[in-house]
């Protein structure tokens, strides 16, 4: 599985987790619902400060925050 697939994978899994609609998480983190699908398709990475907002939205660990944003800001696509 794909560091993009994963990550995408880990944002559907917590929301769901927590009973919230792509529409709740969007409103929560600040972004757009459409940002939420992308992320969940594993086609965008959030920037920084969105990342950090899902953290929050999500329930993130302070123990598993740091590896939360780091998954989130990995590369789409490895260079080959």
């Amino acid at each position: 599985m794909s560091d993009a697939a994963s990550f995408a994978n880990m944002v559907r899994q917590r929301r769901k987790a927590l009973d919230l609609t792509q529409a709740d998480l969007a409103r929560v983190a600040g972004c757009a619902v459409v940002t939420i699908k992308r992320i969940e398709r594993g086609t965008l990475r959030p920037s920084r400060l969105l990342a950090e907002r899902l953290a929050t939205a999500l329930a993130v660990s302070p123990a598993e925050r740091a590896g939360f944003i780091r998954s989130a800001r990995a590369r789409l696509h490895p260079v080959v």
